[in-house]
């Protein structure tokens, strides 16, 4: 697990590329996670490196969602800002070219970054989560659980520190 302490983690932001699929999933995965556990005083966000350019998530990131009885239907795309960066305690992103593009724009928030895999506990460390915009809904599913892995092991680190 990143070495970050919990206890000093109260803002959470997810990010991807376009803020329709992988990130808006995540964080409202997150959320339900974090409710069913208690663990009140995280705030969970999510934007996009390209976020905006699509207001929606796609039909089949809807379905997806649902088979983890979760509903995106209210998420609004929005655009990664320097200001959602400072804010937050944590940014977990989806692949290292998010990394990289916070890193060169906001050096200042580079030591909050943390790819969504280094929480998984199967051998997906260090890997990107792909981007399933364009797939098929089972690929969703397929995506879907990987996050959904990884952040069950977030919560039990939460619950652990």
């Amino acid at each position: 697990m990143p070495d970050t302490r919990t206890q000093s983690i109260h803002d959470i932001l997810f990010v991807c590329t376009g803020n329709i699929c992988r990130s808006p999933f995540g964080e409202a995965s997150l959320r339900a996670k974090l409710f069913q556990n208690s663990i009140t005083d995280v705030r969970v966000s999510s934007a996009g490196t390209i976020g905006g350019q699509i207001p929606f998530c796609p039909q089949e990131a809807h379905i997806a969602a649902e088979d983890f009885d979760l509903d995106l239907s209210h998420h609004r795309s929005r655009l990664l800002t320097e200001a959602s960066c400072v804010q937050a305690d944590l940014i977990i992103v989806m692949e290292d070219s998010h990394t990289r593009f916070i890193t060169e724009y906001w050096d200042n928030c580079s030591e909050k970054i943390r790819p969504l895999s280094d929480f998984d506990r199967k051998e997906r460390k260090g890997r990107d989560i792909p981007d399933p915009y364009g797939s098929s809904i089972d690929y969703y599913r397929v995506v879907y659980r990987q996050i959904d892995e990884a952040l069950n092991s977030l919560v039990q680190w939460f619950k652990e520190t």
